[in-house]
């Protein structure tokens, strides 16, 4: 039998009792890194390769992932990714994001930012700071980058 304890669990974990019950088995510890979703609104495969300088557990979804397999990914932050394609169905794309809001930092980049600022417009809340030169949304942890500023991702999750 295999056991795998996040980092996180370290501190709760009986490990020596586990190794017993275990009996031929063995414990995988999870190493403590970030998790990201990317929602792909038209990525080209050149953009995948910049996250690859980050230490991030990377969930990669389609433009019609369920919401519900979404969330239950469990991520440090959502990033909406995109070129510059125009989007079919966006009602139902700006309805799922809605419903991300204010749950864990939303990321825009490219297409991913226009869709980030209509659902805040759609809210009622178009105040947006700069922060570090990027716009931020404070209350809801909001972010639009544009490629250039994909470094700021790590600071920023």
């Amino acid at each position: 039998m295999i056991s795998v304890l996040t980092y996180d669990m370290l501190n709760m974990a009986d490990v020596k009792a586990i190794l017993k019950v275990n009996g031929n088995g063995y414990i995988h510890i999870e190493p403590k890194i970030k998790k990201i979703s990317i929602i792909d609104l038209g990525m080209e495969e050149k953009d995948i390769i910049p996250l690859s300088n980050f230490n991030f557990s990377v969930n990669l979804f389609g433009l019609n992932f369920k919401l519900n397999h979404l969330l239950a990914s469990n991520s440090h932050a959502y990033i909406l990714w995109g070129g510059n394609n125009k989007l079919q169905n966006i009602d139902c794309l700006l309805e799922k994001v809605k419903a991300l809001v204010g749950k864990k930092p939303l990321i825009g980049v490219g297409l991913g930012k226009e869709v980030l600022e209509t659902v805040i417009k759609d809210l009622g809340e178009d105040d947006w700071q700069n922060y570090k030169g990027i716009k931020k949304h404070c209350k809801y942890k909001i972010y639009c980058l544009d490629n250039m500023d994909l470094e700021k991702i790590d600071e920023i999750i």
